[in-house]
């Protein structure tokens, strides 16, 4: 179960890390490089949350 949990877990930041990487590309040429940062920030705390 433990395992299976885990398995959604890297699947989920996979997940988010490609779209928020493709989203950066798509945004890069409209400057929303903050905006990223901000997205990146957001996803670091809610893992922060997850495992503390």
């Amino acid at each position: 179960m433990i395992n299976r949990l885990e398995n959604q877990i890297l699947m989920l930041i996979l997940v988010l890390f490609t779209s928020a990487h493709l989203y950066f590309v798509f945004d890069l040429y409209l400057d929303g490089y903050d905006r990223f940062i901000e997205i990146w920030y957001a996803i670091y705390k809610f893992l922060r949350f997850l495992f503390i």
